[in-house]
């Protein structure tokens, strides 16, 4: 590019950082400006290095013993093998908002128009998230379609607009508002790295940089066809677990080879079949050069290592060894309260290599499958689900009784088997997955007794006595006490020793909030909120569920008062908001909040934890008691009766009435998470309870001035 060119002096050994291009997992060695040198390996040892965990592309250090590098062909010259040094630990953040430059290169002698303009290229990147002077509507892009298939979790948006630096004095645009610069360069038929390096060097020079990714997370570098002319054969080349792809001509726009790049970005591998790229479900396989599609995802593999599914996942090993029930597509995530999981992991032990299961529902964002649509995928990768491998497709289920056999499943003689018992077309399947042999199905979750009523007067349904009881374990704090959770919300106890679940909790077989507690011959007393059983519990795996701790959480604060005898509560909902979300809430004198669990979780996690006030609601129109609405600070106000019960009883009776109040499944509807401020003295056995916490679950309960 004519620009001056800083090359490294031979040294004993060269340190950089190890990162991979995609296709070929070709090894590079990244200086700090951005530039790479490809290292001269055989595949087989950086397959070796990968496995042993080694090579981390992105976070590894290569040494480079005697080395050298020659600009023109951008290989690092070395007196023997690299040598791997730890790096940083890192992983790409897979959630959240990422900015994108999309370099849009002209060639200037001889002179060349790109196949696109700015607009063209940043409405197949962004689509509605930029305009034209036409006002033309975006369609679907790379943007819409990672922002769909990770359910609002990953947003692509166009870079910040910049000017160039005042010290550069040749040609090329400005980055525009709509994300996108372009680039002028000379004809060249060098070396398709070292082209790369003459691109980046200048954007460097350009904007007075010391690397491009100073100018957005991802970097996308458009370049005209035949240039140079080597990289004819080259459509994509991304580097994994790093900022930068590059495309040739038309394919810079194609959707699937957009997504497929920047999944190497977030160190995804390819998604192989018989042969690489192969397996068609998602957008790591094969790719089409097709504008504005199709519109599908990623296979069950690359869908977990993404873990924008996480809360709705199920991991299954020689220990935890059955599940019976429903999956939902990645499209249905979230879809109910009762979630499905989504996501299944067969976990060898024993082995870095394991097993991915999920239910390929062809409609939506993903419509555009192009294989097993509608079909339960069984998926193979090494890696355990985090680090970069390639997947295999072993099977597709897509008929009742059609099942899938894991000989000898991480060696421990026992087969694992998938089989399909029901697919209803794109909406519904319940599989049966076993390692080892299967049971029966465990009962029904919803009872069918007659309803009583509780001390609120709300109607109760009391789950009746069944050979077992299935409903979630919860931990309740302090005290580890051990709860069976049922889907309206309410606890019961259940009565076990503390070295039972300590041992639960230390072999894995109890994870609150999602294993499944199956209880033998299980009834329940309303009265105490007690679970009685005929024996001890058992524990099944449930939906694998770890909160979120990033991100925004809303907050709902249920202020109890007492209705009869009278009893005005210790604080005004206005007090309880401030003491909760302080400068989030207002009142008639505009008083300032102070410190506060809201600004102070905000503080801690550097702003990546954001506690919001609950959304205002109206009651239900079928509800004619008394009580508040949900104002928009949060809070609500609960009337309740005087009681001596027992504490979780009590408790039980103010989540009832809450879900009557508001005509709700749950009060985890209502809010990601619910406190109750109780009045001092309700009940009288609360005296010497101060704060009970559900673990891993959206309930808190204090009393009198402990809830601010």
């Amino acid at each position: 590019t004519g620009a001056p060119v800083a090359t490294p002096p031979t040294t004993d050994k060269l340190l950089c950082t190890a990162v991979l291009s995609a296709p070929g997992n070709t090894l590079n060695c990244a200086l700090p400006n951005g530039v790479f040198y490809e290292v001269d390996t055989s595949y087989q040892f950086i397959q070796n290095a990968l496995e042993t965990n080694d090579l981390i592309s992105g976070s590894t250090k290569l040494l480079a013993p005697g080395a050298s590098v020659d600009d023109a062909t951008a290989k690092l010259i070395t007196k023997g093998p690299p040598e791997f040094s730890p790096g940083i630990s890192y992983q790409p953040i897979t959630e959240g908002t990422k900015s994108v430059l999309v370099v849009r290169i002209a060639l200037q002698s001889p002179i060349q128009v790109p196949f696109f303009s700015e607009f063209e290229l940043a409405n197949s990147v962004f689509g509605d998230k930029v305009t034209d002077e036409f006002g033309v509507p975006g369609n679907v892009n790379l943007s819409s379609q990672f922002y769909a298939c990770s359910h609002t979790k990953l947003n692509f948006i166009p870079a910040e607009a910049r000017t160039k630096s005042s010290n550069y004095k040749g040609d090329g645009s400005d980055i525009s508002s709509n994300g996108v610069v372009t680039v002028y360069a000379e004809q060249t038929t060098g070396f398709e790295t070292a082209t790369i390096n003459a691109i980046t060097k200048k954007l460097n020079e350009m904007f007075g940089v010391a690397n491009p990714s100073v100018l957005a997370d991802h970097v996308m570098y458009c370049l005209p066809p035949g240039y140079p002319a080597i990289f004819k054969k080259k459509i994509v080349k991304s580097y994994v677990n790093n900022w930068l792809s590059v495309f040739t001509s038309s394919y810079c726009t194609f959707l699937s080879y957009q997504m497929h790049a920047f999944g190497h970005n977030l160190n995804l591998g390819n998604a192989n079949e018989l042969r690489t790229y192969d397996d068609e479900t998602g957008m790591m396989g094969s790719r089409y050069g097709q504008y504005n599609g199709p519109e599908k995802c990623f296979n069950a593999a690359k869908s977990w290592q993404l873990g924008c599914y996480s809360d709705q996942t199920i991991t299954l090993d020689v220990h935890h060894r059955l599940y019976i029930g429903p999956i939902s597509g990645v499209v249905d995530y979230n879809d109910s309260l009762m979630k499905n999981p989504v996501l299944i992991k067969l976990d060898q032990l024993n082995s870095a290599t394991d097993y991915y299961i999920t239910f390929n529902a062809r409609k939506g964002f993903n419509e555009g499958t192009r294989e097993g649509g509608n079909s339960v995928m069984v998926v193979e990768q090494g890696g355990e689900g985090i680090s970069y491998a390639d997947s295999k497709l072993l099977a597709t289920l897509s008929a009742e009784s059609a099942s899938f056999t894991l000989s000898d499943f991480d060696s421990s003689g026992l087969d694992a088997t998938i089989t399909v018992n029901m697919i209803d077309g794109n909406t519904a399947v319940d599989v049966a997955i076993c390692i080892g042999p299967c049971e029966p199905d465990p009962p029904s979750l919803f009872p069918s007794s007659s309803p009583s009523t509780d001390i609120t007067g709300a109607p109760v349904a009391t789950p009746p006595t069944t050979d077992k009881l299935l409903c979630t374990a919860v931990l309740s704090a302090p005290g580890n006490t051990l709860n069976c959770a049922l889907p309206n919300g309410v606890f019961y106890e259940v009565d076990t020793s503390y070295q039972f679940i300590q041992n639960a909790l230390e072999t894995n077989d109890l994870i609150s909030g999602s294993t499944k507690l199956l209880a033998p011959g299980a009834s329940v007393d309303d009265a105490t909120a007690k679970l009685i059983t005929k024996g001890p519990p058992e524990f099944s795996p449930g939906i694998s569920y770890q909160p979120i701790t990033e991100g925004t959480k809303s907050v709902l604060v249920v202020r109890i008062a007492l209705q009869s005898p009278i009893q005005v509560p210790f604080f005004s909902e206005f007090e309880l908001a401030n003491s909760v979300f302080g400068d989030k809430v207002t009142d008639e004198f505009g008083v300032p909040g102070n410190v506060n669990l809201s600004s102070q979780f905000y503080a801690c996690s550097h702003t990546k934890l954001n506690f919001i006030p609950a959304e205002a609601r109206t009651k239900s129109s079928n509800y004619k008691g008394d009580g508040s609405d949900i104002s928009s600070n949060g809070v609500v106000t609960v009337y309740a009766e005087q009681t001596t019960g027992f504490e979780t009883a009590t408790i039980n009776a103010i989540t009832k009435k809450l879900n009557e109040m508001f005509g709700v499944a749950n009060p985890s509807v209502l809010a990601d998470h619910v406190m109750y401020c109780l009045p001092p003295g309700y009940p009288a056995i609360f005296k010497k309870k101060i704060v009970k916490s559900y673990v891993n679950n959206w309930l808190s309960v204090f009393t009198s001035s402990y809830c601010t």
